[in-house]
This record gives structure tokens, sequence and C-alpha cells, in this order.
């Protein structure tokens, strides 16, 4: 992020530049238990369901026991079906947060 204000002395004017380019995102995909983040993996742009399936059968699943839980939001991606067969294929279930509630959000 750039900053926007400067400071200057008084009465001079505080000039300076900033870059007019904003650079790529950088999408972070995890997943947390009760003793901290356990499956990580980031790519360069935005996720989509090609992507999201490939953290859940590389990244997640491998880290995924029989009966585990695993709880997302309601982003389309995680809704695919691919996404909940990959899940369930090793024993896992799959639940979601219900609608709007960003309190319940980590």
């Amino acid at each position: 992020m750039s900053r926007l204000f400067g400071r200057a002395v008084d009465g001079e004017r505080a000039i300076g530049s900033i870059p007019g380019t904003k650079g790529g995102n950088i999408s972070l995909i995890g997943a947390l238990n009760l003793d901290g983040m356990v499956a990580a993996m980031t790519v360069p742009g935005s996720t989509n369901t090609e992507v999201f399936l490939t953290y859940v059968t590389q990244v997640l699943a491998p880290q995924l026991w029989k009966e585990a839980i695993v709880v997302m939001d309601n982003l389309r991606v995680h809704h695919a079906e691919c996404v909940k067969i990959a899940i369930e294929s090793v024993g896992a279930f799959v639940k979601f947060l219900p609608p709007y509630s960003p309190d319940l959000s980590p």
C-alpha cells in the first residue's frame, strides 16, 4: 500500500510520488485446526474452482483424517460438487457456515 499523505516543515508542501501501477494479487488458501494453520497454499491471481480443487486434493486432503469436519464459508467455489467429493473421499465431512455470518469466520 502506498501512503497518500506526508509530512513537511510548517509552511512547506509535502511532495512525493508513488508508483502508478499496483502489484498483482496473491491469494492465500488455508485451513485451520485447534493447533493453528495446517494446510496453506498461495497462488498468483484469483481463485477459481480448478485452483481450489487442486488445493483440496494436493494440500488439504493429505492433512485430513476419517470423520474430520471441514467447515467452509459460502464462496461459490466451495460449493462445487467436485470439491465435496474430494473431501468426502478421504472420509471427512463438509459443513457450510450460515449465509451472512462474519462472526463465525476466522
